[in-house]
């Protein structure tokens, strides 16, 4: 026993010996780590609230309650969950958990018992028995049974903090699976909302077009009746009937995006195409929104962005995997012991004389290993410049999205205006032109034109209201969710 924790104690003594002149590889020098503090470039934020300023900052609690639209708020909740992709992100998340306690194992000792009873039988014509004198054989037993109770404890003690880096690579790979968890659920809410403000522009186009239809009809009737008294000729008729194709193309083209986007929202909340269709068959108007934004934005916008917070906590995972990686060159160090009770039969398996016990000490120091270890470590700093350029990228592409929508939101808006002044000038001229037409001033065709005239500028007006609620729904995405 006392030789045993003399080689123990001659381990330890060399330990601490390389210990001393062991040294960490330098790594090369890589950019700093953009966090929660990176800086957003002026020009970007100069713009961005000057257009935030002129919109007033009056923001709802949740983007949703600004449109007032109960389906909408419905459509969107039933996406974040009961779609495939939700439950895949939350599955990622639990796995990375998983293997975040994995790595805190790995820290800690392990133990494990066992128990087992074995009946060997051995040849009697074999080497071991065939060289013993005669007078031996009748001593042999070729059936033995062996019973034995034993546990066994390692650890390798964590003296270089390798460990401990892999543990904080893990414990940081779960706070960006979890935050591209909430990316995955943004997204599904925007694309639900985009697809139903797109449903419903669909659905108002269709029942503009309609009225429109109905006055081609009309227009056909009575140049069919002025052509009976000569006062029309083919070519009108003919002009009229084109309109009429055209108008039936441009329908049909409308009902068919207006299943396509049915679809999509049922594939989207996870529904089944007769429940979306249901939900949607009441009123068509497309939601507006009616409140403000964000005034915060964009100094808040690095720390909502889920996608820019994963971002975030891969390259800090890269760069811990990386300096974990960089200690593989380090000597290693372990304790082990292993002991039990061993016995052939089982009444004299419990008793002092049964025991038996081992206990050791390995040092492991990797010299060569052909070339392993440097690829390794290159592949790891390659895995951090990556994780560096995708989370610039990240920035930039966050900064434009941002910007990218309120510039649409406003173009949207101006425009919507500007339809809004032409949709009230065509309606007194409608009634103008009815008021002539009474009067006998007017035929009946200038008032069905200018009725024609007061419905491409509500047809243009809907698609302007689109475009505005897709921009805000852009901004909620761009900006990281709830407001």
């Amino acid at each position: 026993m006392i030789r045993n924790f003399s080689l123990c104690g001659v381990s330890l003594v060399i330990l601490g010996l390389l210990t001393a002149c062991a040294s960490i590889p330098e790594r090369p020098s890589s950019s700093e780590i953009l966090t929660d503090t990176a800086k957003v470039p002026a020009n970007w934020t100069d713009r961005t609230q000057n257009i935030i300023s002129r919109l007033g900052s009056n923001a709802p609690d949740t983007v949703w309650e600004g449109f007032d639209d109960p389906s909408l708020t419905q459509l969107v909740q039933q996406a974040i969950t009961a779609t495939p992709s939700a439950r895949e992100a939350q599955a990622r998340l639990i796995l990375a958990r998983t293997r975040y306690d994995l790595a805190q194992a790995r820290l800690r000792p392990s133990l494990s018992l066992g128990s087992g009873a074995t009946r060997e039988r051995s040849s009697l014509e074999g080497p071991q028995f065939t060289n013993l004198p005669p007078q031996f054989a009748e001593f042999i037993e070729p059936e033995v049974d062996v019973f034995n109770l034993s546990a066994s404890a390692s650890w390798e003690p964590d003296i270089w903090g390798r460990r401990a880096l892999e543990v904080q690579s893990a414990q940081l790979s779960v706070k960006a699976a979890a935050a591209q968890r909430d990316a995955t659920l943004l997204s599904l809410q925007a694309d639900t909302a985009r697809t139903y403000v797109q449903l419903r522009s669909v659905q108002t186009q269709v029942s503009i077009t309609r009225e429109a239809m109905e006055l081609l009809e009309e227009t056909q009737e009575l140049t069919g009746l002025l052509q009976d008294q000569d006062l029309a000729n083919a070519l009108d008729e003919l002009q009229v009937s084109a309109s009429i194709d055209a108008r039936m193309s441009e329908l049909a083209t409308l009902e068919g995006q207006q299943v396509e986007f049915l679809l999509s929202v049922a594939t989207l909340t996870g529904q089944t195409p007769n429940a979306t269709n249901e939900l949607t068959s009441g009123s068509v108007n497309i939601p507006d929104y009616s409140s403000g934004l964000p005034a915060e934005l964009p100094s808040s916008l690095l720390t909502r962005r889920p996608d820019l917070r994963a971002a975030s906590a891969r390259l800090q995972a890269a760069r811990a995997q990386s300096d974990a990686d960089d200690l593989n060159r380090l000597p290693s160090f372990s304790l082990t012991g292993d002991g039990g009770l061993l016995s052939t039969t089982l009444d004299t398996l419990i008793s002092t004389d049964a025991r038996r016990g081992a206990i050791g000490a390995a040092l492991g120091w990797p010299i060569f290993q052909g070339g392993a270890l440097s690829a390794q470590r290159e592949a790891s700093d390659s895995d951090v410049l990556i994780a560096e350029a995708q989370y610039d990228a990240a920035i930039l592409r966050a900064l434009s999205d941002v910007e990218g929508a309120l510039s649409r939101y406003v173009a949207a808006e101006r425009a919507l205006r500007r339809l809004d002044d032409g949709i009230d000038d065509r309606e007194r001229i409608v009634a103008l032109r009815e008021l002539r037409f009474k009067a006998g001033l007017d035929n009946q065709f200038l008032v069905i034109e200018a009725q024609t005239q007061l419905l491409e500028l509500r047809l243009a007006s809907v698609q302007a209201q689109a475009a505005s609620a897709l921009a805000i729904i852009d901004l909620f995405a761009a900006v990281g969710g709830e407001w």
